[in-house]
């Protein structure tokens, strides 16, 4: 690992207490924060971790917007619309996998060791230049195929929507709507965000009043606000922005219609 940089807050998803006592320990610096990071053994004496701290499946944490965060500096990616790098585009994945995971954890919806190999499994997609949501990995990791899946996945978003206080309303023929596709070509890099996120614009009324739908509603959520601060950016315009829930089969209709995936 390479030590200097970017700050990496490192926890323990199979700590029970997290929730009761969610502020992580600083114990390395590293420019790889978007990889999981594995310790066995006892801790460094010499770290910031109590020495009697065993870490045994140990995954970073994006600082973010979470509300288990807020006391930390937000981890958006820092750039211009028009200069967004390919980093910057998964640095936005890797967010919403972290946020998704603390919400599953905290509403008891998947168990550590599910919660690990489900983000390992979107982490190693990723790296392949390939989106995944974190709700879809879980729910084939718990063993739910075929006519089930889409079910399971469904159920995980409403588990993600209550633990963040989320309302959005589900719409069954979202997937009959034309791709805006004038709004993505005048922001690509949102554009490209929504693909790493399988968050489609479902609409775009020019910048005035924008659609956003998707199966997660914490990925929906995270590209409301990045197209919310471009657009005023841009042209001064604060849109107004509603967001919405996909059940599985539309989602899938969505992505490959507005992503070609």
């Amino acid at each position: 690992m390479t030590c200097e940089y970017t700050k990496v807050y490192l926890t323990d998803l199979s700590n029970t207490t997290l929730k009761s006592n969610p502020r992580p320990q600083v114990v390395a610096r590293s420019r790889e924060t978007h990889r999981t990071v594995v310790f066995t053994g006892t801790c460094n004496p010499e770290s910031k971790t109590p020495p009697h701290y065993q870490f045994q499946l140990v995954t970073i944490i994006m600082i973010s917007a979470s509300p288990l965060l807020t006391d930390y500096p937000s981890a958006t990616p820092k750039h211009d619309d028009w200069s967004a790098t390919c980093e910057d585009i998964w640095s936005f994945a890797e967010q919403c996998l972290n946020q998704t995971a603390i919400a599953l954890r905290e509403v008891h919806a998947a168990s550590p060791s599910e919660l690990s190999l489900g983000m390992a499994a979107a982490r190693k997609l990723h790296a392949e230049g390939t989106p995944a949501d974190l709700l879809e990995q879980v729910a084939r990791i718990q063993g739910y195929a075929g006519e089930h899946l889409s079910g399971a996945i469904f159920d995980l978003g409403n588990k993600v929507a209550g633990a963040r206080a989320i309302y959005q309303p589900v719409i069954p023929f979202v997937s009959k709507l034309i791709a805006p596709s004038s709004f993505y070509d005048s922001y690509d890099h949102l554009h490209k965000i929504a693909r790493v996120l399988l968050s489609p614009v479902i609409y775009a009324e020019e910048t005035d009043a924008i659609g956003i739908a998707s199966v997660n509603p914490i990925a929906a959520i995270i590209l409301t606000d990045e197209i919310r601060k471009t657009v005023l950016k841009r042209c001064g315009i604060r849109p107004f922005i509603t967001t919405s829930r996909l059940d599985y089969e539309n989602w899938t209709i969505l992505v490959r219609k507005h992503f070609e995936l």
